[in-house]
């Protein structure tokens, strides 16, 4: 029957809701599971699974049944559940119990801390029976005939579900005579009474509002310490993420230092290799391992070697009009000078330049003679 019940709302966990609701049952035989329409204190309506009936307690060595309402809410058992002592006809709820609003709800440390995955409706009953076995949230209501008085001062409702009926009121005879009017005293205490019926009323007004406030409060307050409590928890799961991360970096610190240790020992013997290959080589050819620049590009033919000369001689001339533009643009020599010495060297660059091309094609003619025909 439970499992029928908590398949038809959205629970976040059904199998939790199931176990738990069907352990209540096992244990606590006098309460009862059906869905309800839940109206909170500000007024949101929400579809809700239901635990109602009585719960034992023990006081004074006697049971007495308390009848209590549980709302199970849907994010159960994130959220705890919400509990209401909901009196009978023939009860009263205690004012000012430490556990209990005016309007029957309780509160107490265990839902106050509730976890999710320690905390569940059985040992919640468990609590509350314990708590109201210390000091009962009702008691049982005066009758109207002013006979039977209540269960004592904080004593709890019908024993074993028993009812307290009024005293039998004696008949009189339809003949007695008139009562006399009332003296001054009996109007006296009768201004008293509405005086001191109308100051209980308004402190049982002031303590309605009271409660109500302080019930937000909590609620409030609850919210916020729940926000505290997952912030937390996912403060703690990134803290150890990091710890993770941090010793995973150092572990790849080391292996990149072993790496770079293997790698620098790794080159220091390939250069005492190539150091003591090139002694060998020093010692086998008998001269020093350097060579001279200026015998690297020789050429094959006095045309080549020619050739290479009045290159070189172009090259040279580039540098010295670089030059002479340079000191022109420093004012380290006169437009005059400068115009000299740019002719001079203009015409030996022509002639070098003109000697260069001849002997390029004399060289092509000698390597294709074939090709003579096409030159006149």
């Amino acid at each position: 029957m439970e499992g029928q019940l908590v398949n038809t709302l959205p629970f976040v966990d059904r199998p939790r809701v199931t176990l738990d609701a069907t352990s209540v049952r096992a244990k606590y035989p006098t309460l009862g599971v059906k869905q309800e329409t839940h109206v909170h204190e500000d007024g949101r309506e929400s579809r809700s699974l239901l635990l109602h009936g009585t719960l034992p307690m023990h006081y004074q060595g006697s049971v007495y049944n308390i009848p209590v309402e549980i709302f199970v809410p849907l994010k159960y058992p994130l959220e705890p559940p919400l509990a209401y002592v909901r009196p009978t006809s023939t009860m009263d709820l205690k004012p000012g119990h430490p556990h209990m609003s005016i309007e029957g709800r309780v509160y107490l440390p265990y839902l106050n801390q509730w976890q999710g995955l320690s905390h569940n409706l059985v040992t919640l009953c468990d609590e509350m029976a314990r708590v109201f076995g210390l000091d009962p949230p009702v008691f049982a209501r005066v009758s109207a005939a002013g006979g039977a008085a209540g269960a004592g001062s904080g004593g709890a409702g019908a024993r074993g579900g028993s009812r307290i009926s009024p005293s039998p009121r004696r008949e009189e005879p339809s003949s007695q005579s008139p009562r006399p009017p009332p003296t001054y005293r009996d109007a006296v205490e009768d201004t008293d009474k509405v005086l001191e019926k109308r100051l209980t009323e308004r402190l049982q007004e002031n303590l309605k509002h009271f409660y109500r406030d302080i019930g937000l409060e909590i609620d409030s307050e609850y919210s916020k310490q729940k926000t505290l409590q997952t912030n937390s928890q996912r403060i703690a799961a990134d803290l150890g993420a990091f710890a993770q991360q941090k010793r995973d970096l150092v572990a790849q610190i080391q292996v990149a230092q072993e790496s770079v240790s293997r790698l620098d020992l790794w080159l220091a013997e390939r250069a005492s290799e190539a150091d003591q290959a090139a002694a060998q080589q020093h010692k086998a050819d008998g001269s020093s391992c350097g060579f001279d620049v200026d015998r690297v590009l020789t050429a094959m033919d006095p045309c080549s070697e020619k050739i290479l000369e009045l290159v070189s001689e172009n090259t040279a001339i580039e540098d010295a009009l670089f030059a002479l533009d340079r000191a022109l643009n420093h004012d380290t020599i006169d437009i005059t000078t400068f115009l000299r010495e740019v002719r001079k060297l203009s015409r030996n660059q022509f002639l070098c330049r003109a000697h260069t091309k001849k002997l390029v094609e004399v060289q092509t003619t000698d390597a294709h003679p074939d090709r003579q025909h096409l030159h006149p």
